[in-house]
């Protein structure tokens, strides 16, 4: 596996280049790209930029077929007249960043976040360019100084202790550390308005996507975040990985869940934020015999060393709250009631406050074809529930309560909550 990214700046890619833009017949993929921005830029105008951007895909990549409707759909709208100053200042910044990649980075590649490489950090203005005025902001205050940081950070880099034995033994009280905050589809805030730290659910393979998860919503935000599924990772994340992100500027926020979510306003202040990219399990798939998937095997060993991770990572930099989403209880098809105890069980291991977001009409457990939702008892009341009657139930009660039988043939997390609450 390689242990860098290639920039396309770099002296040894070469380029077919298949619309002739250059005169030499070996160009390089920078001479290549150069020349297709210096003959494009005379004439053009902002508008234009999308087949700027279908050229180079063509000569570098050989795609022909890039689909850039969306850009030009958003051009259009938020820039109906293409010769107006503020577009033609907009098209010249694009241009001059892109055209300073050599000189922002002059080793022409970027080292992988892994264990031998567990830090990187990247300079604002690197990352951003001038995107607080593509996106319309008229802020009072300069980029900051402070570059972003992205951590990769594992399991044995922490000393973690995360076998039977460490979670049997803990007498963390499990519920102090589990902040419930009920929200709806359409009221959940980004960014959190309080705290400065953020859990993102995301893919084994982090990055931007079309598909409206937590993660492709907060990347789209925060433009400091792509650098994590572009150039700093090659997946998928080590099951004992967490990836950490700090001093990460929100430019615009947004309000509701999935594709239910929308841009509220762009962001003038310059509050920094630190993001920690958490992968779950994929258990979107139905078993008969073992209903709740997140119980099985190593599965739930396998998250609580991830949060653990995690959380002891946060601890690391003096960071003992966080907000958090039903981490792996969407598109994964995790168990919303587990995920949340394997939450606050990580979380009291390492004293780090959940502030979990929790949708009042979300329900437990899955449910077959034709079922009635409303049998189906609601998360937010199981989960206050279970707080409720398990208030003194320690970290190490819930882990022998989880490993026996009776937990592993419950139906649906509504169904352990009772199991649990009967064992307090």
């Amino acid at each position: 596996m390689a242990a860098s990214y290639i920039l396309p700046s770099h002296p040894l890619l070469v380029s077919p280049d298949p619309l002739g833009v250059t005169d030499s017949d070996n160009p390089t993929v920078w001479e290549v790209i150069t020349a297709t921005i210096h003959s494009f830029r005379p004439e053009s105008t902002l508008w234009q930029l999308p087949q700027l951007i279908q050229d180079l895909a063509y000569s570098v990549h050989g795609k022909g077929n890039i689909d850039t409707s969306f850009l030009r759909h958003f051009l259009a709208s938020n820039y109906p007249d293409p010769l107006e100053d503020t577009s033609k200042k907009i098209l010249i910044e694009i241009l001059d960043h892109a055209l300073a990649l050599p000189a922002v980075f002059p080793e022409h590649d970027m080292a992988y976040l892994g264990r031998s490489n567990p830090g990187h950090s990247l300079p604002q203005k690197a990352i951003l360019g001038d995107a607080h005025f593509y996106v319309g902001i008229r802020s009072r205050n300069p980029y900051r100084r402070h570059p972003v940081i992205y951590h990769h950070i594992d399991a044995q880099s922490l000393q973690l202790e995360s076998g039977h034995d460490s979670w049997q033994n803990c007498d963390a009280v499990l519920f102090d550390s589990l902040i419930i905050e009920p929200t709806s589809a359409t009221s959940v805030r980004f960014p959190h308005e309080t705290l400065k730290c953020m859990l993102v659910a995301s893919n084994r393979s982090p990055g931007f996507g079309s598909s409206c998860t937590q993660e492709e919503l907060i990347t789209g935000a925060c433009p400091a975040l792509l650098p994590l599924g572009a150039l700093l990772v090659s997946p998928p994340v080590p099951d004992d990985a967490v990836l950490l992100a700090q001093r990460v500027t929100p430019l615009t926020s947004w309000r509701g869940r999935g594709r239910d979510a929308q841009v509220t306003g762009n962001l003038d202040a310059w509050d920094e934020y630190t993001f920690l990219l958490l992968d779950a399990l994929e258990l979107d798939v139905e078993d008969l015999q073992f209903p709740l998937l997140d119980l099985v095997a190593g599965s739930l060993l396998r998250e609580l060393r991830k949060a653990l991770t995690g959380f002891r990572a946060l601890r690391a930099h003096d960071i003992t709250h966080i907000a958090s989403p039903l981490w792996g209880a969407g598109a994964f098809g995790g168990d919303p009631i587990v995920k949340s105890i394997i939450l606050a069980m990580a979380g009291a291991r390492a004293g780090v406050k959940v502030w979990l977001s929790v949708d009042e009409a979300q329900t437990v457990g899955r449910q077959s074809s034709g079922a009635n939702e409303a049998v189906n008892p609601k998360v937010l009341e199981v989960l206050t529930a279970l707080k409720r009657n398990c208030v003194r139930m320690t970290v190490g009660q819930a882990w022998a309560g989880l490993m026996t039988e009776e937990a592993r043939g419950c139906l649906n997390g509504a169904d352990l909550a009772h199991f649990l609450s009967r064992m307090s």
